[in-house]
């Protein structure tokens, strides 16, 4: 009887950090977006933003900001 090997591929790659943006895209007078809290600055900097900039913003700033406007 003949043994079959399976061959599984993994990933290894990292997965990227989705935008928070919610589709409600909304400058308020604060200068914050309306759905996701991210000023326009950050906004238009996410895409050039680097993993551990973007992990400080999701993980520390917009908490931060939404426990102080909301």
């Amino acid at each position: 009887m003949r043994s079959s090997t399976l061959k599984v591929s993994v990933n290894t790659q990292a997965v990227p950090i989705l935008s928070p943006c919610v589709g409600i895209c909304h400058l308020g007078a604060d200068g914050y977006c309306e759905g996701c809290l991210r000023s326009g600055d950050e906004i238009a900097r996410w895409i050039a933003m680097g993993e551990a900039e973007r992990r400080r913003l999701m993980d520390d700033v917009l908490p931060q900001r939404e426990a102080m406007l909301r």
